[in-house]
């Protein structure tokens, strides 16, 4: 009998769980579908996402051009002592961890 008792406790928790899920879903697809969040706005709006596509693509060519920029830097007689000892000292500290460990 005990175990009958505890298979039916175990089906009503999976009954609560199932209809919790389901409730879950449903107020996602809801939100998705009319909702004003930035979700509904990504799948629905296709100029913003046009607009952040070509923000992404931005963002990704002025991060290229900053590196270039920055390896220009590292040639200039002005700055290259700088980066010297920036180099020096990440090595010292990558000595160091590595004796720590």
């Amino acid at each position: 009998m005990p175990s009958l008792v505890k298979f039916r406790s175990a089906s009503d928790n999976v009954n609560k769980m199932s209809l919790q899920l389901n409730n879950t879903v449903s107020n996602i697809n809801h939100d998705l579908s009319y909702g004003k969040g930035p979700m509904n706005t990504l799948l629905h709006d296709s100029v913003m996402s046009q607009r952040l596509n070509s923000s992404i693509a931005n963002i990704q060519k002025g991060t290229t051009d900053l590196d270039q920029i920055v390896e220009a830097l590292k040639h200039n007689f002005l700055v290259r002592g700088y980066f010297k000892t920036q180099a020096k000292k990440q090595k010292q500290d990558s000595v160091n961890r590595q004796g720590l460990k």
